[in-house]
């Protein structure tokens, strides 16, 4: 606004300076302090580098810029001449002088065009009515300044009376100003116009010239205002135009070819829907945008549309979003042939929005297959099969289509095979489930299920994972090898027995599978079978002829035991492990069961006559890891007792009998009071059972007990948490030795973890305030207050939500 007032008054004080009130001088001294305050901004304004590109904002060199760019003419421009006028003669400046130093202010006007290029390209702003202010405002302040040249030369010519002006109006310079610079506007709109009502014309010779340059000027004025509108007019009629032209073409063609009215009508809805959804189009529109912003706006707008179509279903993020980036949106008017019957499959779509029917032309007539809707798809079946087309796609109402090119689509598959079979199963499946479509296209299916033509194969082990025992067979029937194997080495039987799919599992067995192939974990399918607890499997194995590797032995039994499961150990043992077999460490399963602390696997263990003096490959002994982990040798009397079945025939029968019974009378009531506290403290450091089924075998579990008392205490495991609340888990529990009283156990928890514990908890915040019903094992949780109160908290919120 301050360049377009400075540009305005430039002119009106060169005409009027002499008529002006004090007020003009004042207001034209403030606004040229905004341009000189201005000046001293610019000196700080950083500024684009347009050799390099590069954004500059050091100091010296935007001064050593503007001092060589604009500086000068901005002071220039700038300068409040009035104040020296004051200054010097103490009133304002009106001579010609003044006149001319004001005219410098039109410098400024460099700025309007800079303005107005900034809001031409602000997207906010439509560019019509902006393009359309800048010529009005233009043109307003050159007939501003034409008229003021022409009261200027009326107002310094000698005899008034002979100008334009004073030829009208006797006296004029006694007229008010504003009247004065109406006249002057009026005869500078009807010059440019080129009107002349005769009222006004020139009356001396500088006039006549001064005429003759304005209306030289004026034709170059109205080239350029005739120009800019009539491009913003045609602008706005490009696309009808364009729209009219490629119509207008269609229609010819399809006359000069004789085409079908029917034909003919389609090829002109088709024009018309493409006019109306120009402004729709994503292809152009994403085409000016860098490949990655193109990528995440196809992803936004595209990927659910695919995440809930069937054929994708399952298929991994990566693969759906390195397809997205290859679609392309696609408009189809009602009524419009999408796919073909027998067209070559060189694309397929997904339905974004709208409906298409299937259909076949069989005889001349159409036999309609359905509708699919919103996430269907259509040519799918001929792209996967790589065949022609075999079913026919019409649009029923207006469709936005995904189109995906079959070899884009092919090159994404080989990146993603494990994908490509998950895409050729859900086609079988949405086959095999349509009766219609598996009568009609069993052709098709028999491709698909043989050698794939898109470079990936269904793989056994993908379809034995599925557990589809029917397309097993079928597969199986059609010359697969059952003991095909995946990535990781293992066959359809390894996945059969792993799952417990004992229809699998025969029909492999009836095409001839191997049930001993190894993994390449050295895995077998009985052990998959064992391991997973299907009994079933585990004896149809075995009875086909499935063993364990003898070489696997000590290591499948030393995962068992890491496992803690007996059973599988029993099973382990039925079908043939060696008990005392070494895995590659040189552990036995016994070893691993002591590290454990499982007790109640090493009662059954040394029941089944597990070795326990055998050496591992650090040279300890069984009895030396309980020594060292369980600070009790639990095979001791073992070991006596087989020292002395060793020495046995050398002691006399009588006296065996005699020491027998008498053993037996004593230890009957300190068995009894053993076996009530043994009950209390639920240890299992001993087994439930006998080592031995002859009387001896009673006086090991006596002394066993005897010295377990004596000697072993229970063993906690202390937690500074409990798992309930939301605590960072940065420290590990504790094992230790149960104290004789809570208080000795929060006195210890506390040294422990170095805090102030105030309760002890067991998992199911149940308070524990007597040390006699801690058992051997227990996992107790030690909290302080702070951790008290959340979990009383979360306990109230819980009753609230119930």
């Amino acid at each position: 606004m301050l360049v377009i007032y400075s540009t305005w008054i430039a002119f009106f004080e060169l005409a009027f300076i002499r008529y002006l009130p004090r007020t003009f001088f004042i207001v034209d001294i403030i606004v040229d302090l905004f341009f000189l305050v201005d000046v001293g901004v610019n000196f700080f304004v950083p500024y684009m580098d347009k050799s390099k590109f590069i954004f500059l904002d050091n100091f010296s060199r935007i001064a050593m810029r503007y001092l060589w760019t604009w500086l000068i003419l901005d002071v220039a421009s700038s300068i409040p001449y009035q104040v020296f006028a004051l200054a010097i003669t103490k009133q304002f400046g009106r001579g010609f002088l003044y006149q001319i130093l004001n005219m410098l202010r039109l410098l400024r006007f460099r700025r309007f065009y800079a303005f107005f290029s900034r809001l031409e390209k602000n997207r906010h702003i439509n560019y019509f009515w902006i393009r359309c202010l800048k010529l009005i405002v233009i043109t307003i302040l050159l007939l501003h300044g034409v008229a003021c040249g022409y009261y200027l030369l009326a107002e310094i010519h000698p005899n008034p009376e002979k100008t334009w002006i004073g030829n009208v109006i006797d006296d004029f310079k006694h007229e008010s100003i504003w009247n004065r610079y109406l006249y002057a506007m009026f005869w500078s709109m009807i010059t440019f116009a080129a009107l002349g009502y005769g009222n006004f014309h020139s009356v001396n010779t500088m006039e006549m010239v001064y005429n003759s340059l304005c209306m030289l000027f004026e034709l170059g004025l109205n080239a350029y205002l005739i120009g800019n509108i009539s491009d913003l007019i045609v602008d706005l009629t490009r696309r009808t135009k364009q729209f009219r032209d490629s119509v207008g073409a269609v229609w010819k063609f399809s006359i000069q070819n004789r085409l079908p009215s029917e034909l003919r009508d389609q090829m002109m809805d088709y024009m018309s829907l493409k006019f109306k959804t120009e402004r729709l189009e994503q292809e152009e529109t994403l085409s000016l945008l860098p490949k990655a912003l193109c990528t995440s706006v196809t992803q936004h707008l595209f990927l659910p549309t695919l995440e809930n179509a069937y054929l994708f279903a399952g298929t991994s993020k990566e693969f759906l979003l390195q397809l997205v980036a290859q679609t392309r949106a696609e408009y189809f008017p009602p009524g419009e042939d999408i796919i073909l019957h027998h067209e070559a499959p060189t694309e397929f779509y997904v339905i974004v929005s709208g409906k298409v029917e299937i259909f076949m032309c069989k005889d001349a007539r159409e036999q309609h297959y359905g509708t699919v809707g919103e996430g269907g798809i259509i040519g799918e079946i001929g792209a996967l099969c790589c065949k022609p087309q075999p079913l026919s796609a019409k649009s029923k109402t207006l469709c936005q289509l995904l189109r995906i090119n079959c070899s884009t689509f092919r090159d994404v598959i080989q990146g993603n095979p494990i994908d490509g079979q998950i895409l050729i199963y859900n086609l079988h499946e949405f086959l095999d489930q349509s009766d219609d479509l598996s009568t009609l296209l069993w052709k098709e299916i028999e491709s698909l299920m043989s050698n794939s033509t898109i470079g990936v194969r269904l793989n056994m082990c993908f379809v034995t994972m599925k557990g589809d025992c029917k397309l097993i067979e079928q597969l199986l029937k059609r010359g697969r090898d059952p003991n095909e194997i995946d990535s990781f080495a293992r066959t359809s039987l390894h996945i059969a027995a792993a799952n417990g799919m004992l229809d699998c599992v025969n029909s492999l067995f009836l095409y001839g599978a191997n049930p001993n192939i190894e993994d390449e974990n050295g895995n077998v399918p009985l052990w998959e079978a064992i391991r997973g607890r299907h009994k079933f499997v585990a004896e149809t194995l075995w009875e086909a002829g499935a063993r364990l590797p003898s070489t696997q032995s000590g290591s499948l039994l030393c995962k068992a035991a890491d496992l803690g499961s007996i059973d599988i150990v029993k099973d382990l043992l039925k079908y043939g492990c060696d008990i005392n077999s070494e895995n590659r460490d040189g552990n036995t399963i016994l070893d691993i069961a002591i590290t454990t602390g499982n007790l109640e696997l090493i009662s059954f263990l040394v029941e089944q006559g597990a070795a326990i003096d055998t050496h591992d490959a650090k040279g300890s002994t069984s009895s030396d890891i309980s020594k060292d982990l369980l600070n009790e040798d639990l095979f001791y009397y073992k070991s006596e007792e087989n020292k002395k079945s060793k020495n046995k025939e050398n002691i006399e029968k009588n006296t065996s009998t005699i020491r027998t019974s008498q053993t037996l009378d004593i230890d009957q009531v300190k068995l009894s009071s053993l076996e009530k506290e043994f009950e209390e403290s639920k240890t299992n450091l001993c087994s439930k059972h006998s080592f031995g089924e002859r009387v001896s075998s009673t006086q090991t579990i006596q002394r066993t007990f005897l010295k377990s008392k004596d000697h072993l205490c229970k063993r906690v495991a202390l937690y500074p948490y409990h798992p309930k609340t939301k605590h960072p888990v940065k420290e590990l529990g504790r094992l230790v030795v149960l104290p004789e009283s809570i208080g000795k156990l929060l006195n210890l928890a506390s040294n422990e973890f170095n805090y102030h514990p105030v309760a002890i908890l067991d998992i199911h915040m149940g308070e524990i305030t007597d040390i006699n019903i801690v058992r051997d094992g227990d996992h107790l949780y030690i909290v302080d207050q702070e951790q008290l109160h959340q979990l009383l908290d979360q306990a109230c919120r819980d009753a609230n939500s119930q």
